[in-house]
């Protein structure tokens, strides 16, 4: 899938890019990652992003579905404190090692990723 043009998404009620997102954002729809887990096609209810570094055909972006391939004990995880966004709580942010003052106590994380596409 790809979405080459968004326009006058302002009224619409989306579930995220291909039903990603941490809920279904009141639409009633299934979570494409809920299907693949449902469906017994993944072990866990998770996916990780791996964006492409440098250039060369051995260096491809990814999206993971499933269990991350990873040693669970070199993860961290975070509760999710709002079910429309994938924020978690902030305690404290800094920038080149310097301490910022901060204001809100949540952060969203975001891959910053408007084209997924997928075959």
């Amino acid at each position: 899938m790809t979405i080459v043009e968004s326009i006058r998404l302002d009224a619409v009620y989306a579930d995220g890019i291909i039903g990603l997102a941490p809920s279904p954002q009141r639409t009633g729809k299934t979570l494409f990652i809920d299907q693949l887990y449902k469906n017994n096609l993944i072990r866990d209810r998770v996916f990780s992003l791996k964006f492409k570094q440098g250039s060369g055909t051995q260096k491809k972006s990814q999206i993971i579905f499933g269990d991350l391939g990873l040693d669970s004990s070199l993860i961290s995880w975070h509760s999710i404190v709002d079910p429309y966004f994938w924020s978690v709580k902030l305690i404290s942010a800094s920038v080149n090692n310097k301490d910022i003052s901060i204001t809100s106590r949540t952060a969203v994380l975001d891959s910053g990723s408007a084209n997924i596409i997928m075959p």
